[in-house]
């Protein structure tokens, strides 16, 4: 329905065909449902039938015009939506209910913009007050935008709907040679082992400082990226030209020491020109790279929203948990790092992403005989073991014993909730600071 610049959006004539279709078969409520709350209604009086039929459905209880009356009644609103006279109108308001998902979809996308209205409405109130910080206004209008947008898709899904989406996933899986849901690393027997990475599920990645775990992340996210998928790295740790020095190194062959700002006058005419090669070739698809400090899982939500929306997203990274700050700290580290572990978790199955989060391990490793981490030895554990699909420890023993083979290493699966856990022997190339293949050793 159209409306002037001062009169919300909505559809009433569409409410009406929602509350129909109900009414003539209860079963639609199946399809509505999920789409539709009674704030999704404009019209109070449809608001308030629609709060009735939902209630009844919550009960499992006959849906007809007698128990909707009495419910109506019940909460002292029979009168003000007309009363059976009002219902039987509705009940003619559609000849069938086979249209009913239409049209909640209908009512629904009205309510997200009358939603959108109020948030922009809040948001430029905010905007006025001086006395708020910017960065707070900043992030409160960010999370304005996005609760507008949460209602569209309803956490409960029909059978019938989601066995299609799996249906459908599982053709297009059987059809083609690589899911589009699975990240690869490039680490063959990771993958193996793994099955690869799979959206939307949180990989922690976990070591000791520097053991590494930086540099497989920006290796994994490398990988993705020169395998056309779309990925984003937020480093309040390190700065854009660091992780650009590694990825430039991984790409030409050339120590990353050598590239970095004063020493590149050491780089031969070839060395200089496959920098330039790279540096052309990761403008297309290298990472988009967030390397502010003191960032919340709020604000990567919404920026890693704002990327998705214009360009898509495959893959988030996170380096690392262990310097953010929770969106409400509380002062106990414990419980804020369980709050960043979930509230990531959230947005990275918001957003349908591989999320890779890295995270700090306690000194507990460095007094003991056998080096190899355990989930015991995540710093300040709390919920970060609990959100995480999988734990990955980066372990170079060369680290700690000089006599060991100063490349190897080991990647262990400490945790894998769909799959096997278990060590996979990778080797560390120093020079380019990035984890290869052990069968493919580059020196």
């Amino acid at each position: 329905m159209p409306t002037d610049a001062f009169t919300p959006p909505h559809d009433v004539e569409a409410e009406a065909a929602v509350l129909g279709s109900v009414l003539i078969d209860p079963d639609a409520m199946l399809d509505v449902a999920e789409l539709l709350t009674p704030d999704s209604f404009y019209r109070p009086a449809h608001r308030w039938t629609y709060e009735a039929v939902a209630t009844l459905h919550a009960r499992q209880e006959p849906i007809d015009l007698l128990t909707i009356r009495a419910e109506l009644a019940k909460a002292g609103r029979l009168d003000e939506t007309g009363g059976l006279p009002a219902l039987a109108e509705l009940m003619n308001a559609v000849p069938t209910s086979v249209s009913a998902e239409y049209y909640a979809r209908v009512v629904a996308e009205k309510a997200t913009r009358r939603r959108l209205i109020q948030a922009a409405q809040a948001i430029a109130k905010a905007a006025y007050n001086e006395t708020t910080p910017i960065h707070d206004v900043r992030a409160a209008a960010e999370a304005a935008v996005l609760a507008a947008g949460s209602g569209e898709d309803r956490g409960v899904l029909a059978p019938r709907r989601y066995m299609s989406d799996y249906l459908d996933n599982f053709m297009q899986d059987v059809a083609t040679p690589y899911s589009p849901r699975v990240v690869n690393t490039g680490l063959i027997d990771l993958d193996r082992a793994l099955g690869g990475l799979e959206a939307p599920h949180q990989y922690i990645i976990a070591g000791r400082t520097s053991m590494g775990k930086s540099s497989l992340a920006i290796g994994i996210a490398l990988h993705a990226a020169l395998q056309g998928k779309r990925v984003m790295v937020f480093s309040p740790e390190m700065s854009t030209e660091q992780i650009t020095n590694r990825m430039v190194a991984i790409m030409t062959h050339i120590p990353a020491q050598k590239i970095r700002r004063g020493s590149r006058y050491h780089l031969t005419p070839q060395e200089q020109s496959a920098v330039i090669e790279a540096t052309g070739r990761l403008s297309d698809i290298a990472p988009y790279l967030d390397c502010t400090g003191g960032l919340r899982p709020a604000d990567i939500r919404a920026r890693a929203t704002r990327i998705a929306a214009a360009q898509g997203l495959d893959m988030v990274v996170v380096d690392h948990m262990h310097i953010m700050k929770a969106n409400t700290p509380t002062g106990r580290v414990v419980q804020d790092l369980g709050s960043i572990a979930l509230d990531l978790a959230d947005c990275y199955k918001e957003l349908d992403v591989v999320g890779l989060t890295l995270a700090q391990l306690n000194r507990r490793t460095d007094d003991r005989a056998i080096k190899l981490p355990m989930l015991s030895d995540l710093r300040d554990s709390g919920g970060i073991e609990e959100n995480a699909y999988a734990v990955l420890f980066v372990h170079r023993e060369g680290y700690y014993d000089q006599t060991a083979p100063a490349n190897a290493a080991q990647i262990s699966i400490a945790k894998n909730r769909d799959g096997s856990t278990g060590v996979v022997d990778v080797f560390w190339n120093a020079s380019l600071s990035c984890f290869v293949n052990a069968a493919k050793v580059q020196l």
